[in-house]
């Protein structure tokens, strides 16, 4: 029997140690489900992660709307490339 091979193309997604429990106790939604779910896609070494903070509403609001106002530029221009290809035909 052979081994099924990714259809779509695979990237990694690298993080130090440092950064993940900083993301885990700054209640980083990604690391948070991560962590939560128990996908651990590779260790390094037998150091543990830190515990997942669960954030308050108004945290949680604050952290989105920093995520909001840092990508949204960039999804404007986005769309308005997505919009003037579809409008000439590209």
């Amino acid at each position: 029997m052979s081994e099924r091979q990714p259809t779509t193309p695979v990237n990694f997604i690298v993080h130090s140690l440092r950064e993940v429990n900083m993301r885990l106790e700054q209640g980083g939604y990604f690391f948070v489900d991560l962590r939560r779910d128990d996908i651990v896609l590779y260790e390094v070494d037998e150091k543990p992660l830190s515990n997942p903070v669960l954030l308050r509403p108004a945290d949680a609001y604050s952290f989105a709307t920093e995520y909001y106002e840092d990508r949204i530029p960039n999804a404007r221009i986005f769309a308005k490339t997505a919009n003037f290809l579809l409008n000439e035909g590209a």
